[in-house]
């Protein structure tokens, strides 16, 4: 299970990334799936269980969510997502072991004093990372350090690299 979830995602349109930020929102999820247009009604049958995220954030075609001490695992979000055909462009997570292997049997590394793992997709899979093997990745990209107390900035940063947009300008 993840303490922490954060991901970045590109919709196959921005009428999608629209009703996919209220399908998601708590103020704006509907009860009953009676109260959603025809054309969602499988996001929202995917999602009517799923946790409510501490922040969601819309641009486009792409939307950000946060979710704090969360049921969601990454590999069970990224298999129901990719049955939409939504994409998961990067990737956070920390992990609530982090003893234990996380759920791509990747080792979870500490930095300073916080357990997590970068994600990017990469030919259609997510794609674990770190430092060394980021410029390998993305040779033609100008690297950055991943920031794991500012992942919001990395995931959007990441973002850019697999898809070309740039999701947000200023970072806190």
């Amino acid at each position: 299970m993840a303490f922490v979830l954060d991901v970045l995602l590109q919709c196959s349109s921005e009428s999608e990334a629209k009703e996919l930020g209220r399908l998601l929102k708590e103020d704006s999820r509907p009860d009953f799936d009676d109260e959603v247009d025809p054309q969602w009604q499988k996001h929202f049958q995917l999602i009517e269980e799923w946790d409510y995220p501490e922040a969601i954030q819309v641009k486009e075609d792409l939307v950000f969510v946060e979710w704090e001490e969360v049921e969601l695992e990454l590999s069970y979000l990224e298999d129901a997502l990719t049955a939409l055909s939504i994409n998961i462009l990067a990737a956070f997570t920390i992990v609530d072991d982090p003893l234990s292997e996380d759920e791509f049997d990747i080792e979870v590394e500490e930095h300073e004093g916080t357990y997590g793992s970068f994600y990017v997709q990469v030919d259609d899979n997510l794609v674990c990372i770190n430092q060394s093997n980021l410029e390998s990745l993305f040779p033609d990209k100008k690297i950055f350090k991943l920031d794991y107390k500012n992942s919001t900035k990395t995931i959007n940063l990441l973002g850019e690299f697999v898809c070309g947009k740039r999701f947000r300008r200023s970072y806190k």
